[in-house]
């Protein structure tokens, strides 16, 4: 056990500031484990505080639309921007070469980084598409 909550014994409570701290370490331990929250024997919830808002921006099509669920993109300049990899949601199919509406090259589409993660967030897929 931690050193810093040795001395809270049974049916004590701890100060705000030790409280803030345990709070502070079970949140960066969920983190790393990618557990959202856990639930202690009082069924008292800890949640892990997210540590940036999302980020919104605008994306640039690398290459036309490839055979998988994500697209290499440009951010915010259309041909010589930092590159990111966009995941995106294809309901009914696993491949944006096959889904509706179909990304071309140079194609500005907009999206949302969470938790590290680019996400496409103007447009859900449907993977429907018949031909180019």
């Amino acid at each position: 056990m931690n050193e810093t909550f040795k001395h809270i014994g049974v049916g004590q409570f701890p100060s705000s500031g030790e409280w803030n701290r345990l709070v502070d370490a079970v949140s960066s331990l969920l983190r790393s484990t990618g557990v959202q929250y856990f639930s202690d024997s009082r069924g008292v919830h800890i949640r892990e505080t997210p540590t940036a808002e999302p980020e919104d921006d605008i994306a640039y099509c690398k290459a036309a639309a490839p055979d998988a669920d994500e697209i290499v993109c440009y951010k915010t300049v259309d041909i010589t921007g930092d590159e990111i990899t966009v995941k995106c949601q294809i309901a009914n199919g696993s491949s944006l070469k096959y889904a509706l509406p179909y990304l071309n090259l140079g194609q500005e589409i907009q999206v949302r980084r969470i938790r590290g993660v680019w996400y496409c967030s103007n447009c859900l897929f449907t993977g429907t598409r018949f031909g180019p």
